[in-house]
């Protein structure tokens, strides 16, 4: 065990170092962050996985995008402190986004070379995932990505929408859409139902007191 932890911090630390010179700021649990606009943060968090038998660490990128505003609204919607880089708003595997357009893993092979493992994943973050940070800076093209099922993380669509809807200004739809949700979750009677109704009530009445 205490051989495999080192072999992981030391991939870690070269991916760190790697990332760092692409501009992106280590945070906690190998989630990287860079500064897009004064609202959008491009997002980056290395999913490991250890194949014992094969004795290889296998990294799988994700690349995300947050929206600051829509992520502080919905914290405070929901009763909740903000937190700086946790979630992200819009999310993608990196291999996704390759011209392959499969799922992809970075192999680091314990006792192998493993620079230029970690300078290749760090060059397709940048020229794969760095593309469609700044494609998704702008809250319009967060709105759209967000209705496509493939960029979700979760049920985190849900809160998201309705927000960045009421941010752009369409009151409206926004308002459907909570609306919507709401009938869909009548009756239902756990935890996450209750919690997605107490937030969007919060926001409908946030809707209505800036309306009148």
């Amino acid at each position: 065990m205490a051989k495999w932890k080192g072999f992981m911090q030391e991939v870690f630390s070269l991916a760190r170092a790697e990332l760092g010179r692409a501009g992106f700021k280590p945070r906690m649990h190998e989630i990287y962050t860079r500064a897009l606009d004064a609202d959008a943060v491009g997002w980056v968090g290395l999913n490991d996985a250890f194949d014992r038998s094969a004795r290889v660490m296998r990294i799988n990128p994700v690349i995300g995008v947050r929206y600051q505003p829509v992520e502080r609204l919905v914290a405070e919607m929901c009763g909740l402190k903000f937190h700086a880089y946790v979630p992200p708003t819009v999310t993608r595997p990196l291999g996704y986004l390759t011209p392959e357009d499969t799922y992809r893993t970075w192999d680091f092979q314990e006792g192998e070379e493993l620079h230029g493992v970690a300078a290749s994943m760090a060059r397709a973050i940048t020229d794969y995932g760095l593309p469609f940070m700044t494609a998704h800076t702008a809250p319009e093209a967060l709105a759209a990505a967000l209705r496509e099922r493939r960029f979700q993380v979760g049920e985190q669509a849900e809160y998201r929408i309705p927000a960045l809807l009421y941010l752009l200004g369409r009151t409206d739809e926004a308002e459907a859409y909570l609306r919507e949700r709401l009938a869909a979750l009548s009756g239902a009677d756990y935890p996450a139902a209750d919690f997605y109704r107490a937030f969007a009530r919060a926001l409908l009445d946030l809707i209505t007191r800036s309306s009148s």
